[in-house]
């Protein structure tokens, strides 16, 4: 906890706030808050706003990630306006190190992003197979066709083609399983949706899915892209187990999945709803709880950790679901 006058200047500093610094806090008192690193690098993620604007009370901020002593270092904070006996301007800063937490999450985040790198992987070996087995057959055929002007046009349209096939595969694979950055941006979500309509397409045609796509170009959200991505990623699988468990059981999807784009007045978001084996009221109510499944391999951490993830980049998941219906994820951005 850090007390500030008018001019950010320090007026009392608390034990668990000199540990975070490095600082003592007897040479800390009288300097500019700005003057250590720690919180000068807080503070330029502050709004201005909050030190100009009457109506500007409090400011909270969940994760900041700023290197600290060789390694990265997460922090929360909050700046309280307050005014002194004397009618003056004051500011109350709390501030904890939640390092070891946002570790934890992450470590969460690895598990779920593991195992559905797992399943992606098996369908896309599976589809490679094709474009190899057709260059294959070309190569074989090089000795006793290579004087045949048909074959050589076939053989130059035909194997590029199918060698970028798999370089578009291989090249989806690896952007989908690189560390995440951690870092919000501003997306345009179509790229996006596309990389993952890719990356989960030798899933969902293996199973006879189709997937239609709504999201008009240049539909922005600030976001993390590697998180998106893993959000967008599982719940596309989710709708396809949820199809198949259907049709398994007697049921039959005719819809497939549809992910749309939407541009509202408060917020930009993205949605993906298939008609499959949908949910009863008790388990849409319980399916954001980590570790409920209805799946008899789930782990039940996918949707839960959506919702963080979601959440984290300040926006909000919605669930809509009637059994033996639907499901629709909407994920709204604030």
């Amino acid at each position: 906890m850090v007390l500030l006058n008018e001019d950010l200047v320090i007026s009392y500093m608390n034990r668990s706030t000199v540990e975070i610094t490095g600082a003592a806090a007897s040479n800390s008192i009288g300097l500019n808050i700005k003057d250590l690193k720690i919180f000068n690098e807080l503070f330029k993620t502050t709004p201005e706003e909050l030190f100009s604007e009457e109506d500007y009370n409090v400011y909270r901020n969940e994760s900041v990630e700023l290197p600290a002593m060789g390694r990265i270092q997460y922090y929360r904070y909050t700046i309280y306006k307050l005014l002194g006996g004397d009618d003056k301007l004051n500011y109350l800063l709390s501030v904890e190190n939640i390092t070891e937490h946002e570790r934890e999450k992450q470590a969460i985040f690895e598990v779920e992003k593991n195992k559905t790198l797992n399943t992606l992987i098996a369908s896309i070996a599976h589809e490679i197979k094709n474009p190899l087995m057709s260059i294959y057959n070309y190569s074989v055929l090089i000795p006793r066709q290579m004087k045949n002007a048909e074959f050589r046009e076939s053989f130059v349209n035909t194997v590029p083609e199918e060698v970028n096939r798999i370089r578009r595969l291989i090249d989806s694979l690896i952007n989908y399983a690189k560390p995440a950055k951690g870092q919000r941006e501003y997306l345009n979500l179509l790229p996006v949706v596309k990389d993952c309509i890719r990356l989960t397409r030798p899933s969902t045609e293996k199973k006879g899915i189709d997937v239609t796509v709504d999201v008009e170009d240049n539909l922005i959200i600030y976001m993390d892209k590697d998180k998106l991505k893993q959000c967008l990623v599982n719940l596309i699988i989710n709708s396809m187990d949820s199809i198949v468990q259907k049709n398994e059981t007697g049921g039959k999807a005719v819809s497939g999945i549809r992910i749309e784009g939407i541009k509202a007045e408060s917020y930009t978001g993205i949605s993906v709803s298939d008609d499959g084996c949908g949910m009863t009221e008790d388990e849409l109510e319980n399916c954001i709880s980590p570790f409920y499944t209805t799946k008899q391999k789930g782990t039940g951490l996918g949707i839960s950790i959506i919702k963080r993830i979601v959440e984290d980049n300040g926006g909000e998941i919605i669930i809509e679901s009637k059994k033996d219906q639907y499901t629709k994820v909407t994920l709204k951005f604030y």
